[in-house]
């Protein structure tokens, strides 16, 4: 669907290499320093200061106090009113924290609001400015739109290709699950696929949420299954050696949207030269840059002020992961 043969081959270097870093869920950049969702020794972020590398701090506690988390899911930095959004996923609830003075802290001084949301939406949760993003299927639609209490006020977005099966709504979103990305002032958001290859670009505009473009060229190939427990329902999904995993990821910059795409069946898995590709786009959906690397990196954050990537990657046979720096 890309161009990928033209795309320009970079090569990294490992850095900080002393830090243990486990299996980051994610990874973003704000007043450089680079926040990873990790859990270790009962704090669930390490935060390394980027002008001075020697400087890395571990916080937001584990737990269910004041300014704790269960299960910490993503963060979301909303340039607006400088503020990051934090999505637990156990707890079901975006908590908001202001930064003041450059400084990143999670304490009661800091802390603004939090929402909490309901079984409606049982998967992944973004603040989208006075808003919220949640990805599902929702009557057959594949995103909601909640207000600032957690209500649904709108569905919205047609599933990609075959879409047999999506009246079983919770078991045909494991098959068809996606994520999502917004801009640093949360007016666009990006959505793309794990096991399908849609990439499909969002516009806020006038109260109104407007597709701006959509790429899609492959099915997920997953069989997704809906049984029954007694009175309990059952869903659940499973790969095959043909399911491929296509986006790991996706991380807004100002100007740009960058996409981590694998492209690799299970059936490969095994096989050596595994590469993946990095997609730079603008917030239009135009393709405007590519990158390859010949290694499969599990994610990505992008500085476009030193114009370096930060990757975390990981030997398959080995707990501890390895950052890296790329220079675009």
């Amino acid at each position: 669907m890309f161009p990928t043969k033209n795309f320009k081959t970079i090569k990294g270097k490992h850095i900080l290499s002393d830090l243990f870093i486990g299996r980051p869920l994610k990874m973003n950049i704000v007043d450089n320093k680079l926040l990873m969702i990790d859990k270790y020794e009962g704090k669930q972020i390490t935060m390394i200061d980027l002008i001075n590398t020697n400087k890395i701090e571990r916080i937001a506690n584990i737990g269910e106090g004041p300014n704790e988390f269960l299960n910490l899911r993503d963060i979301t930095y909303n340039s607006k009113n400088n503020s990051l959004a934090f999505f637990d996923g156990m707890l079901r609830q975006v908590s908001f924290y202001k930064i003041n003075e450059h400084k990143i802290q999670i304490n009661n001084n800091t802390f603004h609001r939090k929402v909490r949301f309901n079984a409606d939406c049982p998967y992944d949760i973004v603040a989208f400015g006075d808003y919220f993003l949640a990805n599902g299927c929702f009557n057959a639609k594949q995103f909601a739109l909640l207000n600032s209490k957690a209500d649904i006020i709108a569905e919205f977005g047609v599933f990609p290709g075959d879409n047999t099966g999506v009246e079983v709504e919770n078991s045909f979103f494991l098959k068809n699950q996606t994520t999502l990305c917004t801009n640093l002032d949360q007016s666009r958001f990006v959505a793309a696929g794990y096991f399908h290859d849609q990439l499909v670009f969002y516009r806020f505009e006038n109260n109104k949420i407007i597709k701006v473009r959509e790429y899609f060229s492959m099915n997920a190939k997953m069989v997704s299954r809906h049984t029954k427990d007694g009175n309990q329902d059952i869903y659940s999904s499973s790969e095959n050696d043909e399911t491929t995993r296509t986006y790991r990821m996706l991380y807004s910059t100002k100007e740009h949207i960058y996409a981590l795409y694998w492209g690799i069946a299970n059936k490969d898995f095994g096989k050596t030269g595994k590469v993946c590709y990095i997609l730079k786009f603008d917030w239009n959906g135009n393709l405007k840059e590519g990158f390859k690397v010949n290694n499969l990196l599990k994610n990505i954050a992008i500085d476009e002020i030193s114009n370096c990537i930060y990757a975390v990657t990981y030997p398959e046979d080995e707990r501890e992961s390895i950052l890296m720096k790329y220079e675009m």
